[in-house]
């Protein structure tokens, strides 16, 4: 059905009768208390509220008049302005187009004409005591005055708007916490946001919910938590004066927060840190899909108190960029355990991307690092940290950084390139310091950075797998013992400066180095060795490498190594020697198996001393002379002894062939002289040969003697299955010798 209102200025509408319980004039708003009977309403008090009718004319106390409940109504007195709301005014039983600030606020008509209304009081929705709550746990802030008749919606006014947010979360920790809803706007702090109770949960818009910071005095901050459990702060925007030289954190959490959560907020500016944790011990917090930008000082920062600790804080998938220092950084304090720094994006801090000390067990995984004023990760005295699949390029510093006894760590999947972006030949791509042990660096790649591409100081680390190419100086550096090098891939490194450094660099004090399985590259324009053993280092195997195309050697031994082993490695094009012993100070290096092609200068260059290679013995053609239980062939003036040779197959480079006498008298000149005869099958004898006739040798009767004969250019032209002989001659009168056998060294 359908009821025809009449524009009547004495009402036209629904009307009840009701029962005064006070004095009521005309046109006065009422609301029906607990007894039944109407009185005034008053905006002022909630208990008076909500208005639910209108007096159409006076009505004494006691007695039964008109209610008007809906409906057009007017008075000749009045002057709306057409169109607009009208309230319940703070005056009791009054109307008014004023916006009210009273404790309830009410909306409860619509000006029709100047002196008519549309009379409706639902309209605001606030039909009862029970309905002037949004939601019975959350407390509303904003810039609504539509909603200041809510009991739990605080109206700011953009001046010392902390006062309204305290206020309602005071409200929510009163129901046993809740949460405080902001609506867009900017809300002005003239002091800190400080939550009073538990399980408080602080939430904007997004960025368009801005917590402006600028007037807070130093070491005011605009969220300022202290010992409250289960604090939320999400989805808004956050700012406190950048550049303002006063210690202004945008968020404040210290002693024992445990369990907060910061996600989803833009820190647009700080005038220091943007989230600060500090204090007694707390446990269990959460930053998570933060936007942290323009921060005087560190983006985020942990600094807990002497012997407090942070436990399983978890910083994650959050944008940091440009801080006056630190991305995230984790200070000692009493130890920061079990702590998850993961797929964070960090670029251009003026300080370090992320630093960590005292992070036991922790991680730091999926994080990119970029740009930085220091290191890409520094990890400070920390044990079994899990540094991986990190992205450090561009900075200034170290890709990554571990130091001072950071032990047992892994060092897995990272990409570290372009570091040292200062080009001072100072930083790698991945370094790790002296007294850091044990640690695992694997599957990395390190590209173009200006000094090395691994370097490791530290004793008993192992580095493998990894990809290190065109880095300034060597590919992978070690200069701490016991490391294991094994299965790398390098190449094309030394690009400050070609010919200078090389793939792989075992410095001094790298003894008992295992370098295994490595594929070492020079491209033939940049290194100079494919590895290098530095003055001093003792004691390494050298097995299965592939060094090829390098400016200088393949391998190369510098000075004082001794007792180290070059086994089966493959040295391919290099511009010197597959292997180069460089000084006689190297004794006793073993050189076996390896396989030599196209290196220019030769296989193998040995200046050491005792160098062990492959060895072939051969014995005199006529044993029917002895001296005492040694067989071998007396011989005289002008006699000969004669030594069958046959070059092994496999023979690359004859290194030594030494022939073994005993002088049967003491001579200062001895005169032999050595004549060689060799050829390959199908060739003729006489082929190949050498005649030294100028030789003279100081010898001790009865006491052993050994002539080096490829050093006086015997045998100068074999290869590998030549078959012939060596003669030994004496050519001078009692210069008699028993010739015993022969040996040849060769790779």
């Amino acid at each position: 059905m359908t009821y025809l209102l009449d524009h009547k200025r004495e009402g036209g509408g629904f009307v009840e009768v009701g029962v005064a319980g006070e004095n009521l004039g005309a046109k006065k708003l009422v609301y029906r208390n607990v007894l039944g009977v109407w009185r005034l309403a008053d905006s002022d008090a909630a208990a008076t509220m909500p208005v639910i009718g209108m007096t159409i004319g006076a009505i004494p106390s006691g007695r039964r008049g008109n209610i008007f409940l809906q409906g057009f109504i007017g008075d000749a007195s009045w002057a709306w302005i057409i169109g607009d709301e009208v309230y319940a005014s703070q005056t009791p039983g009054e109307l008014t187009q004023t916006l009210p600030s009273g404790v309830v606020f009410q909306q409860v008509a619509i000006a029709y004409e100047g002196d008519l209304i549309y009379f409706n009081p639902s309209l605001s929705g606030a039909g009862g005591a029970s309905c002037t709550l949004l939601e019975g746990s959350t407390a509303y802030v904003g810039f609504d005055e539509c909603k200041q008749s809510y009991v739990n919606y605080w109206y700011c006014d953009g001046v010392a708007d902390d006062v309204q947010i305290n206020t309602a979360q005071a409200y929510a920790t009163a129901l046993g916490g809740g949460s405080i809803e902001f609506e867009r706007g900017v809300y002005t702090l003239a002091a800190p946001i400080v939550p009073t109770g538990n399980d408080l949960w602080f939430k904007g818009q997004g960025t368009d919910t801005l917590i402006d910071g600028d007037g807070l005095a130093t070491t005011e901050h605009c969220f300022h938590i202290t010992a409250r459990t289960d604090i939320r702060i999400t989805d808004m925007q956050i700012q406190t004066q950048g550049g303002g030289t006063k210690t202004c954190h945008c968020i404040f959490i210290e002693d024992g927060s445990d369990g907060f959560h910061i996600d989803n907020v833009e820190i647009s500016d700080s005038d220091d840190n943007g989230i600060h944790i500090e204090g007694t011990s707390t446990v269990n917090g959460h930053i998570h899909t933060c936007h942290i930008e323009g921060t005087d000082g560190h983006g985020v920062y942990v600094n807990m108190d002497g012997g407090e600790t942070i436990e399983s804080l978890h910083v994650s998938d959050n944008e940091i960029q440009n801080t006056g220092g630190s991305g995230i950084y984790f200070d000692a304090s009493g130890g920061n355990d079990a702590c998850i720094i993961d797929m964070n994006i960090i670029s251009s801090p003026t300080g370090v991307g992320i630093y960590v000390n005292d992070f036991t067990g922790g991680q730091i995984t999926g994080n990119i690092s970029r740009n930085s004023g220091s290191h890409g990760i520094h990890v400070v005295g920390s044990d079994e940290v899990n540094v991986a699949d990190n992205r450090c390029n561009g900075n200034v510093g170290h890709g990554i950084l571990f130091e001072s006894s950071s032990d047992e760590g892994l060092i897995d999947g990272n990409t570290c390139n372009d570091n040292d972006s200062g080009d001072s030949a100072t930083y790698d791509g991945i370094h790790i310091a002296t007294a850091c042990t044990h640690n695992t660096v694997i599957n990395n790649t390190c590209l173009r950075n200006n000094r090395h591409g691994i370097y490791v100081i530290g004793a008993s680390n192992q580095i493998s797998v990894n990809i290190c190419g065109e880095n300034g100086e060597d590919g992978i550096g070690v200069s701490g013992g016991d490391p294991q090098v094994n299965d790398n891939k390098i190449y094309d490194n030394s690009q400050n400066s070609a010919g200078t450094d090389h793939g792989i660099h075992i410095y001094g004090s790298g003894d008992r180095a295992i370098v295994k399985g490595n594929h070492i590259d020079g491209h033939g324009d940049s290194q100079q060795h494919g590895i290098y053993l530095g003055n001093g280092a003792v004691s390494c195997l050298i097995q299965g490498n592939h060094c090829q195309d390098g400016m200088g050697s393949g391998i190369y031994l510098a000075a004082s190594n001794d007792n180290n082993s070059i086994l089966g490695n493959f040295l391919l094009d290099n511009d010197d020697y597959g292997v180069e012993i460089n000084a006689g100070t190297c004794d006793s290096n073993r050189v076996r198996n390896n396989t030599f092609d196209g290196n220019v200068t030769g296989a193998v260059s040995d200046s050491g001393t005792g160098t062990i290679f492959h060895t072939k013995q051969y014995y005199v053609a006529r044993d029917d002379d002895n001296v005492g239980m040694i067989p071998g062939k007396s011989i005289t003036n002008g006699q000969t002894a004669y030594i069958a040779v046959h070059a092994p197959y496999g023979l690359q480079q004859l290194m030594k062939f030494n022939i073994y006498v005993i002088p049967n008298a003491t001579q200062a000149a001895a005169d032999w002289d050595l004549e060689t005869d060799y050829g390959a099958i199908g060739e003729a004898s006489g082929n190949h040969g050498e005649i030294e006739n100028a030789a003279t040798y100081n010898v001790t009767d009865n006491v052993w003697f050994e002539i080096e004969a490829i050093s006086l250019g015997m045998f100068a032209s074999m290869v590998e299955e030549d078959t012939g002989g060596i003669g030994l001659t004496v050519s001078t009168q009692g210069h008699n010798v028993t010739v015993v056998m022969a040996e040849m060294y060769y790779v």
